[in-house]
């Protein structure tokens, strides 16, 4: 499970603007990339929106 983790940040925070890559990466990158790989999405919340 994977706590949400709130915090009020302004862009310039989280996106190096020369590259506009993440400064760091967030910190569910690596829970999913192991969801992705189990083909296991179940501890994840999804907003409930179709996908086009």
């Amino acid at each position: 499970m994977v706590p949400k983790n709130l915090k009020d940040s302004s862009v310039a925070d989280l996106i190096d603007m020369r590259t506009m890559r993440f400064k760091q990466p967030p910190d569910v990158d690596g829970h999913l990339e192991k969801a992705i790989i189990a083909s296991d999405f179940s501890a994840f919340e999804f907003d409930g929106a179709e996908d086009d």
